[in-house]
Protein backbone atom coordinates (compact mmCIF):
# COMPACT_ATOMS: atom_id res chain seq x y z
CA UNK A 1 0.00 0.00 0.00
CA UNK A 2 0.83 3.21 -1.37
CA UNK A 3 1.96 5.97 2.40
CA UNK A 4 2.39 9.63 1.66
CA UNK A 5 4.79 11.68 3.16
CA UNK A 6 3.93 12.92 6.17
CA UNK A 7 4.71 16.61 6.90
CA UNK A 8 2.31 19.62 8.23
CA UNK A 9 1.18 21.80 5.53
CA UNK A 10 -1.61 23.39 7.49
CA UNK A 11 1.08 26.44 7.97
CA UNK A 12 0.95 26.65 4.22
CA UNK A 13 -3.00 26.29 3.27
CA UNK A 14 -3.35 28.97 5.84
CA UNK A 15 -1.57 31.33 3.98
CA UNK A 16 1.87 31.51 5.59
CA UNK A 17 4.14 31.02 2.99
CA UNK A 18 7.03 33.10 2.08
CA UNK A 19 6.43 35.65 -0.92
CA UNK A 20 9.06 34.12 -3.18
CA UNK A 21 7.44 33.90 -6.78
CA UNK A 22 6.99 37.11 -8.13
CA UNK A 23 4.76 38.40 -10.63
CA UNK A 24 7.45 39.71 -13.09
CA UNK A 25 9.20 38.93 -16.26
CA UNK A 26 12.69 40.01 -15.36
CA UNK A 27 13.96 36.20 -14.05
CA UNK A 28 16.69 34.37 -16.79
CA UNK A 29 14.09 32.51 -19.29
CA UNK A 30 16.99 29.19 -19.61
CA UNK A 31 17.13 28.90 -15.22
CA UNK A 32 14.79 27.51 -13.04
CA UNK A 33 13.77 28.48 -9.30
CA UNK A 34 15.18 26.42 -6.42
CA UNK A 35 13.09 23.86 -4.91
CA UNK A 36 12.80 22.34 -1.52
CA UNK A 37 10.97 20.58 0.82
CA UNK A 38 8.80 18.86 -1.56
CA UNK A 39 5.31 16.58 0.00
CA UNK A 40 2.49 14.99 -1.42
CA UNK A 41 -1.10 12.96 -0.18
CA UNK A 42 -3.08 10.89 -2.13
CA UNK A 43 -6.84 11.99 -2.79
CA UNK A 44 -9.40 9.34 -1.90
CA UNK A 45 -11.24 7.28 -4.55
CA UNK A 46 -14.03 4.69 -4.28
CA UNK A 47 -13.10 1.22 -6.11
CA UNK A 48 -16.11 -0.23 -8.94
CA UNK A 49 -15.64 -3.80 -10.20
CA UNK A 50 -16.95 -4.71 -13.50
CA UNK A 51 -19.05 -7.24 -13.70
CA UNK A 52 -17.36 -11.08 -14.35
CA UNK A 53 -14.17 -9.19 -14.30
CA UNK A 54 -11.49 -9.09 -11.50
CA UNK A 55 -10.34 -5.34 -13.18
CA UNK A 56 -12.11 -2.39 -11.36
CA UNK A 57 -11.65 1.12 -11.88
CA UNK A 58 -11.72 4.08 -9.36
CA UNK A 59 -14.52 7.31 -8.60
CA UNK A 60 -12.44 9.19 -9.11
CA UNK A 61 -10.77 9.95 -11.47
CA UNK A 62 -9.85 13.94 -10.15
CA UNK A 63 -7.17 15.37 -11.50
CA UNK A 64 -8.09 16.88 -14.99
CA UNK A 65 -7.78 20.90 -12.92
CA UNK A 66 -7.16 21.99 -9.75
CA UNK A 67 -8.21 24.83 -7.94
CA UNK A 68 -7.39 25.97 -4.24
CA UNK A 69 -9.35 28.17 -2.55
CA UNK A 70 -7.72 30.19 0.21
CA UNK A 71 -11.11 31.83 1.78
CA UNK A 72 -12.12 27.86 2.56
CA UNK A 73 -8.63 26.47 2.19
CA UNK A 74 -10.25 23.43 -0.55
CA UNK A 75 -9.14 21.86 -2.70
CA UNK A 76 -11.49 22.20 -5.82
CA UNK A 77 -10.57 18.78 -8.84
CA UNK A 78 -12.32 18.24 -11.36
CA UNK A 79 -13.03 14.96 -13.53
CA UNK A 80 -13.12 14.53 -17.19
CA UNK A 81 -15.32 13.09 -18.85
CA UNK A 82 -15.44 9.64 -16.98
CA UNK A 83 -13.92 5.86 -17.51
CA UNK A 84 -12.60 5.28 -20.74
CA UNK A 85 -10.18 3.20 -22.77
CA UNK A 86 -9.11 2.49 -26.78
CA UNK A 87 -11.28 0.24 -28.54
CA UNK A 88 -10.06 -2.54 -30.72
CA UNK A 89 -10.80 -0.54 -34.42
CA UNK A 90 -9.88 2.67 -33.41
CA UNK A 91 -12.93 4.39 -34.02
CA UNK A 92 -13.93 5.44 -30.56
CA UNK A 93 -13.68 4.49 -26.62
CA UNK A 94 -14.97 2.09 -24.23
CA UNK A 95 -16.98 3.32 -21.57
CA UNK A 96 -17.82 0.92 -18.72
CA UNK A 97 -19.84 3.45 -16.72
CA UNK A 98 -21.80 5.47 -19.62
CA UNK A 99 -24.00 7.10 -17.41
CA UNK A 100 -20.99 8.70 -15.58
CA UNK A 101 -21.59 12.53 -14.59
CA UNK A 102 -18.52 14.57 -14.58
CA UNK A 103 -18.02 16.16 -11.59
CA UNK A 104 -16.28 18.70 -9.00
CA UNK A 105 -14.75 17.06 -5.85
CA UNK A 106 -14.27 19.49 -3.40
CA UNK A 107 -11.36 17.80 -0.60
CA UNK A 108 -9.50 19.56 2.82
CA UNK A 109 -6.75 18.45 4.37
CA UNK A 110 -8.12 17.11 7.67
CA UNK A 111 -5.05 15.77 10.02
CA UNK A 112 -2.56 14.18 8.02
CA UNK A 113 -5.10 13.07 4.73
CA UNK A 114 -7.46 14.69 2.75
CA UNK A 115 -11.14 13.99 2.49
CA UNK A 116 -13.85 14.47 0.16
CA UNK A 117 -16.36 17.71 1.39
CA UNK A 118 -18.61 17.55 -1.07
CA UNK A 119 -19.40 16.71 -5.36
CA UNK A 120 -21.02 19.20 -7.68
CA UNK A 121 -21.99 17.04 -10.57
CA UNK A 122 -22.16 18.88 -14.11
CA UNK A 123 -25.79 19.44 -15.50
CA UNK A 124 -27.16 21.16 -18.49
CA UNK A 125 -29.61 23.92 -18.68
CA UNK A 126 -32.56 22.18 -17.43
CA UNK A 127 -30.82 20.80 -14.50
CA UNK A 128 -30.02 17.24 -16.40
CA UNK A 129 -26.93 15.86 -15.38
CA UNK A 130 -24.02 15.40 -18.49
CA UNK A 131 -22.54 12.12 -19.58
CA UNK A 132 -19.19 12.18 -20.99
CA UNK A 133 -20.36 9.78 -24.27
CA UNK A 134 -19.26 11.67 -27.27
CA UNK A 135 -21.33 14.31 -29.11
CA UNK A 136 -23.27 13.41 -32.16
CA UNK A 137 -24.13 14.98 -35.05
CA UNK A 138 -23.58 18.29 -33.85
CA UNK A 139 -20.86 20.72 -33.72
CA UNK A 140 -17.97 19.78 -31.52
CA UNK A 141 -17.87 16.03 -32.23
CA UNK A 142 -15.25 14.52 -32.69
CA UNK A 143 -16.55 11.55 -34.73
CA UNK A 144 -16.00 9.03 -32.01
CA UNK A 145 -18.61 5.92 -31.42
CA UNK A 146 -18.85 4.95 -28.04
CA UNK A 147 -19.17 1.44 -27.05
CA UNK A 148 -20.07 -0.26 -23.58
CA UNK A 149 -18.17 -2.65 -21.47
CA UNK A 150 -19.25 -5.73 -23.75
CA UNK A 151 -18.05 -3.96 -27.11
CA UNK A 152 -21.84 -2.94 -27.97
CA UNK A 153 -22.05 0.38 -29.90
CA UNK A 154 -23.95 2.57 -27.18
CA UNK A 155 -27.13 3.79 -29.25
CA UNK A 156 -28.71 5.88 -26.42
CA UNK A 157 -27.29 9.54 -26.75
CA UNK A 158 -30.30 10.65 -24.33
CA UNK A 159 -28.01 13.00 -22.45
CA UNK A 160 -25.41 15.55 -24.25
CA UNK A 161 -21.58 14.64 -23.37
CA UNK A 162 -19.40 16.91 -22.21
CA UNK A 163 -15.35 16.37 -21.80
CA UNK A 164 -14.49 18.52 -19.25
CA UNK A 165 -10.24 19.97 -18.70
CA UNK A 166 -10.27 23.36 -17.03
CA UNK A 167 -11.76 24.89 -14.08
CA UNK A 168 -11.83 28.88 -13.01
CA UNK A 169 -13.70 29.46 -9.62
CA UNK A 170 -15.25 32.86 -9.43
CA UNK A 171 -15.77 34.52 -6.14
CA UNK A 172 -19.97 34.14 -6.21
CA UNK A 173 -19.15 29.99 -6.39
CA UNK A 174 -19.93 29.81 -9.84
CA UNK A 175 -17.49 28.75 -12.05
CA UNK A 176 -15.95 28.03 -15.92
CA UNK A 177 -14.91 24.92 -17.37
CA UNK A 178 -13.28 24.51 -20.80
CA UNK A 179 -14.48 21.51 -22.68
CA UNK A 180 -12.80 19.77 -25.21
CA UNK A 181 -15.44 17.75 -27.28
CA UNK A 182 -16.07 21.65 -28.93
CA UNK A 183 -13.98 23.24 -27.53
CA UNK A 184 -16.52 24.92 -25.18
CA UNK A 185 -16.25 27.29 -22.40
CA UNK A 186 -19.37 27.13 -19.61
CA UNK A 187 -20.33 28.97 -16.98
CA UNK A 188 -22.10 26.79 -14.44
CA UNK A 189 -23.71 28.60 -11.31
CA UNK A 190 -22.77 26.88 -7.53
CA UNK A 191 -25.24 24.14 -7.96
CA UNK A 192 -23.26 22.54 -11.47
CA UNK A 193 -26.22 23.74 -13.70
CA UNK A 194 -24.55 25.14 -17.16
CA UNK A 195 -26.08 29.25 -17.15
CA UNK A 196 -23.80 30.28 -20.00
CA UNK A 197 -21.84 28.31 -22.86
CA UNK A 198 -19.43 29.74 -25.46
CA UNK A 199 -18.66 28.50 -28.66
CA UNK A 200 -16.21 28.38 -31.94
CA UNK A 201 -19.43 27.48 -34.14
CA UNK A 202 -21.74 30.64 -33.22
CA UNK A 203 -19.41 33.64 -32.87
CA UNK A 204 -19.08 33.52 -29.34
CA UNK A 205 -14.94 32.14 -29.14
CA UNK A 206 -12.87 33.06 -32.05
CA UNK A 207 -13.55 30.62 -34.70
CA UNK A 208 -9.91 29.25 -35.61
CA UNK A 209 -10.88 26.96 -32.43
CA UNK A 210 -12.99 24.96 -34.22
CA UNK A 211 -9.75 23.30 -35.86
CA UNK A 212 -8.91 21.61 -32.48
CA UNK A 213 -7.43 18.20 -33.09
CA UNK A 214 -9.82 15.19 -31.69
CA UNK A 215 -9.20 14.91 -27.98
CA UNK A 216 -6.67 17.24 -28.02
CA UNK A 217 -8.89 20.80 -27.07
CA UNK A 218 -9.40 23.68 -24.63
CA UNK A 219 -7.01 21.83 -22.10
CA UNK A 220 -5.76 24.74 -19.43
CA UNK A 221 -8.22 27.16 -17.59
CA UNK A 222 -8.12 30.14 -15.02
CA UNK A 223 -9.03 33.28 -13.58
CA UNK A 224 -8.15 36.35 -11.92
CA UNK A 225 -9.49 36.78 -8.32
CA UNK A 226 -12.46 38.66 -9.32
CA UNK A 227 -13.74 36.96 -12.21
CA UNK A 228 -13.34 39.59 -14.81
CA UNK A 229 -10.59 37.79 -17.22
CA UNK A 230 -10.36 34.29 -17.98
CA UNK A 231 -7.03 32.79 -19.29
CA UNK A 232 -7.62 29.26 -21.40
CA UNK A 233 -4.61 27.36 -23.34
CA UNK A 234 -5.21 24.83 -26.35
CA UNK A 235 -3.52 20.94 -25.75
CA UNK A 236 -2.29 21.19 -28.58
CA UNK A 237 -1.03 22.89 -32.14
CA UNK A 238 -4.55 23.50 -34.39
CA UNK A 239 -4.67 21.25 -37.49
CA UNK A 240 -3.46 23.74 -39.69
CA UNK A 241 -0.74 25.05 -37.48
CA UNK A 242 3.08 24.16 -39.52
CA UNK A 243 4.50 25.22 -36.17
CA UNK A 244 5.04 23.33 -32.41
CA UNK A 245 2.80 26.09 -30.79
CA UNK A 246 -0.39 26.64 -29.39
CA UNK A 247 -3.02 29.08 -28.75
CA UNK A 248 -3.64 30.95 -25.39
CA UNK A 249 -6.36 33.49 -24.98
CA UNK A 250 -7.24 36.59 -22.32
CA UNK A 251 -10.76 36.91 -22.49
CA UNK A 252 -12.61 40.35 -20.69
CA UNK A 253 -15.71 38.45 -19.15
CA UNK A 254 -17.77 41.82 -18.90
CA UNK A 255 -16.53 43.53 -22.06
CA UNK A 256 -16.54 40.26 -24.13
CA UNK A 257 -13.00 41.19 -25.34
CA UNK A 258 -10.78 38.31 -27.11
CA UNK A 259 -6.96 38.71 -26.78
CA UNK A 260 -4.86 35.71 -28.24
CA UNK A 261 -1.30 34.73 -27.92
CA UNK A 262 1.03 31.78 -28.89
CA UNK A 263 2.83 29.71 -26.76
CA UNK A 264 6.00 27.59 -27.99
CA UNK A 265 6.26 24.13 -26.13
CA UNK A 266 9.13 22.14 -25.53
CA UNK A 267 9.99 19.90 -28.32
CA UNK A 268 9.63 16.85 -26.32
CA UNK A 269 6.03 18.02 -25.21
CA UNK A 270 2.82 16.55 -26.04
CA UNK A 271 1.36 20.15 -24.97
CA UNK A 272 0.14 22.19 -22.64
CA UNK A 273 -2.58 21.09 -19.57
CA UNK A 274 -3.10 23.66 -17.56
CA UNK A 275 -2.78 27.50 -16.35
CA UNK A 276 -2.36 28.83 -13.26
CA UNK A 277 -2.78 32.87 -12.79
CA UNK A 278 -0.06 34.95 -11.29
CA UNK A 279 -1.02 38.69 -11.85
CA UNK A 280 -3.65 40.10 -14.78
CA UNK A 281 -0.26 39.88 -17.33
CA UNK A 282 1.60 36.75 -16.11
CA UNK A 283 0.73 33.25 -15.98
CA UNK A 284 1.87 29.74 -15.10
CA UNK A 285 2.07 27.09 -17.67
CA UNK A 286 2.23 23.44 -16.88
CA UNK A 287 3.37 21.79 -20.60
CA UNK A 288 4.26 17.94 -20.45
CA UNK A 289 4.68 14.70 -22.19
CA UNK A 290 2.08 11.73 -21.67
CA UNK A 291 5.69 8.96 -20.17
CA UNK A 292 5.76 7.67 -16.61
CA UNK A 293 9.15 9.04 -15.11
CA UNK A 294 11.74 6.74 -14.83
CA UNK A 295 15.60 6.78 -12.65
CA UNK A 296 17.06 8.87 -16.06
CA UNK A 297 14.59 11.68 -15.43
CA UNK A 298 13.62 10.98 -19.42
CA UNK A 299 10.06 12.44 -18.80
CA UNK A 300 9.61 15.94 -19.42
CA UNK A 301 6.72 17.88 -16.99
CA UNK A 302 7.53 21.41 -16.27
CA UNK A 303 5.82 24.79 -15.48
CA UNK A 304 6.93 28.09 -17.55
CA UNK A 305 6.08 31.45 -16.13
CA UNK A 306 4.88 33.48 -19.04
CA UNK A 307 4.29 37.38 -19.55
CA UNK A 308 1.60 38.48 -22.11
CA UNK A 309 2.86 41.68 -24.22
CA UNK A 310 1.42 42.03 -27.77
CA UNK A 311 -1.68 40.07 -29.00
CA UNK A 312 -0.49 37.24 -31.55
CA UNK A 313 3.11 37.67 -30.66
CA UNK A 314 4.93 34.36 -29.70
CA UNK A 315 5.63 34.58 -25.60
CA UNK A 316 9.07 33.94 -23.95
CA UNK A 317 8.58 31.94 -21.19
CA UNK A 318 10.78 31.39 -18.36
CA UNK A 319 11.38 27.45 -16.48
CA UNK A 320 9.70 27.74 -12.93
CA UNK A 321 9.61 24.04 -11.96
CA UNK A 322 11.45 20.86 -13.78
CA UNK A 323 9.12 18.46 -11.47
CA UNK A 324 10.86 15.27 -12.41
CA UNK A 325 14.24 16.57 -11.42
CA UNK A 326 12.35 18.65 -8.37
CA UNK A 327 10.79 15.01 -7.28
CA UNK A 328 12.73 12.00 -8.47
CA UNK A 329 10.18 9.98 -6.71
CA UNK A 330 6.98 11.14 -8.73
CA UNK A 331 5.66 8.34 -10.44
CA UNK A 332 2.36 9.46 -12.37
CA UNK A 333 2.57 10.22 -16.10
CA UNK A 334 -0.88 13.04 -16.56
CA UNK A 335 0.07 15.80 -14.91
CA UNK A 336 -3.00 18.38 -15.42
CA UNK A 337 -3.91 20.43 -12.81
CA UNK A 338 -1.89 23.50 -11.48
CA UNK A 339 -2.21 26.24 -8.09
CA UNK A 340 -0.55 28.50 -6.27
CA UNK A 341 -0.95 28.82 -2.11
CA UNK A 342 0.31 31.82 -0.95
CA UNK A 343 3.10 33.01 -2.87
CA UNK A 344 5.72 30.09 -2.45
CA UNK A 345 3.94 26.49 -2.48
CA UNK A 346 2.93 25.43 -6.10
CA UNK A 347 0.43 22.72 -5.76
CA UNK A 348 -0.17 19.73 -8.78
CA UNK A 349 -2.71 17.24 -9.64
CA UNK A 350 -3.07 13.79 -12.14
CA UNK A 351 -5.04 12.51 -13.85
CA UNK A 352 -5.19 8.83 -13.22
CA UNK A 353 -7.30 7.92 -15.73
CA UNK A 354 -9.75 6.17 -13.18
CA UNK A 355 -7.27 3.72 -12.85
CA UNK A 356 -7.72 1.65 -15.85
CA UNK A 357 -6.21 1.58 -19.67
CA UNK A 358 -6.47 -0.55 -22.66
CA UNK A 359 -3.75 -2.47 -23.88
CA UNK A 360 -0.79 -1.39 -25.53
CA UNK A 361 -2.17 -3.15 -28.99
CA UNK A 362 -6.30 -2.37 -27.67
CA UNK A 363 -8.41 -5.44 -28.28
CA UNK A 364 -11.36 -4.50 -26.36
CA UNK A 365 -10.45 -5.87 -23.05
CA UNK A 366 -9.69 -3.41 -19.91
CA UNK A 367 -7.04 -3.43 -17.87
CA UNK A 368 -5.61 -1.84 -15.37
CA UNK A 369 -3.50 1.37 -15.60
CA UNK A 370 -0.15 0.56 -13.12
CA UNK A 371 2.98 2.94 -12.76
CA UNK A 372 6.32 1.64 -13.48
CA UNK A 373 6.81 0.36 -9.94
CA UNK A 374 3.21 -2.07 -10.94
CA UNK A 375 1.36 -0.03 -8.46
CA UNK A 376 -2.06 0.97 -9.75
CA UNK A 377 -2.37 4.70 -11.13
CA UNK A 378 -4.02 7.28 -8.37
CA UNK A 379 -4.63 10.57 -8.21
CA UNK A 380 -2.75 12.95 -5.81
CA UNK A 381 -1.97 16.36 -4.57
CA UNK A 382 2.26 17.51 -4.55
CA UNK A 383 3.50 20.11 -3.15
CA UNK A 384 6.68 22.18 -4.07
CA UNK A 385 8.33 25.19 -1.72
CA UNK A 386 9.51 27.00 -4.82
CA UNK A 387 12.08 29.31 -3.72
Amino acid sequence: MYRCKKININAVLYGTALILLHASCSSDKNSDSTVSTTYHYPIPSKTVSFSDSKISFQIGGYGSDLVYLKKDSTFWLLTDRGPNVDNQSGDGKIFPQPEFCPRIGIFAKEKEQFVLKREILLKDTNNIPFTGLPIKNNPGSTGEIAYDIEGKKIHSYTKHGIDPEGLAVLPDSSFWVSEEYGPFLMHFDKTGRCIESLSPFDGTMPIHYQKRRPNRGLEGLCSNPDGTFLYGIMQSPLTDSKEHTVPLFKYDTSNKIWSEYTYPLDPESDGANALCWISDSVLLVLERDGKFPDKNFHANKKVYKVCLTQSFQILEKTLILDIVKAAPDYVHDKIEGLAMIGDSILCIANDDDFGITSPEKPNNTVIEKNTPSGCKDFNELWFFNIR
